[in-house]
């Protein structure tokens, strides 16, 4: 009983995808690019080298580019920094669709690349 109460605390609400360290897409934000490591529908993960720059609940506004050339502007919160790393919490989600059609453009180009 417990495990099934762990299990689904431990549940992400929206589907993620982890990019590998070679294809991943960029957030342009203040005129710098970061690295994105994950996304999902309600939230992005980048890579920041000086974490000074961000605050926790900092708004940011960008444009997201991905892999198969397409690009939309996102908006959202600083949800916290950690170890080199910026999670935001999106105030407009991302559409399913574009995940999805993002996670298939990944496998067909890069289908060694994805973790599993």
């Amino acid at each position: 009983m417990k495990d099934e109460e762990s299990l689904r605390e431990n549940r992400r609400e929206h589907y993620r995808i982890r990019y590998p360290l070679r294809f991943r897409p960029v957030f342009k934000y203040t005129g710098k690019k970061f690295e994105i490591i994950d996304i999902s529908e309600s939230g992005i993960k980048f890579f920041c080298e000086n974490t000074e720059d961000f605050t926790a609940g900092q708004e940011v506004k960008g444009t997201l580019m991905f892999n198969d050339g397409t690009s939309m502007i996102i908006k959202g919160n600083i949800l916290r920094i950690y170890k080199r790393t910026a999670i935001v919490w999106l105030s407009v989600h991302i559409p399913f669709r574009h995940i999805i059609r993002e996670q298939r453009f990944l496998k067909t180009h890069y289908p060694d690349q994805l973790e599993d």
